[in-house]
């Protein structure tokens, strides 16, 4: 699934949707692999809504991972862990998505990082995503990370710093 030489790509888009105190915030990661011989393709998609209401809040994290590497013969597993640390009115949430994939001879192990932090200083938000991805072939390992930094204004305004 994953040779020596292949051609990887993350992509992630950060969503915010504002109407009064409700926030709905989706996070998408796709991941394309082009190992040469037998093309695979592999998505990541990470959903994450909160609805603070009053002062608890509801939190949902949604991963579905499709994988079409033209013959079926791969174990694939995905673990997802979530922790949020509310001290005061800060807040700082982490999720981590570990992948591992097992192709039978030439295995590999992949795993997704995935950090969303948010600090609310009076009614400014600043939010940090950052993506690591790590693969390790066996023979010629390599390591990618990509940092989003997402600022939020009053008005619902973003501007988005990437870092590769």
């Amino acid at each position: 699934m994953v040779s020596a030489v292949s051609y990887k790509k993350i992509e992630v888009s950060y969503n915010t949707f504002s109407g009064s105190a409700d926030t709905y915030e989706k996070i998408e990661l796709s991941y394309n692999t082009f190992p040469g011989s037998a093309d695979s393709y592999e998505k990541i998609e990470v959903s994450y809504s909160t609805f603070p209401g009053s002062a608890d809040s509801y939190e949902k994290i949604e991963v579905s991972y499709s994988t079409f590497p033209g013959s079926a013969d791969s174990y694939e597993k995905i673990e997802v862990s979530y922790n949020t640390f509310s001290e005061s009115a800060d807040t700082y949430e982490k999720i981590e998505v570990s992948y591992n994939t097992f192709p039978g001879s030439a295995d590999s192990y992949e795993k997704i990082e995935v950090s969303y932090s948010t600090f609310p200083e009076s009614a400014d938000t600043y939010e940090k995503i950052e993506v690591s991805y790590s693969t390790f072939p066996g023979s010629a390992d390599s390591y990618e990370k990509i940092e989003v930094d997402v600022d939020i204004l009053c008005l619902g305004q973003r501007s988005p710093k990437w870092s590769i």
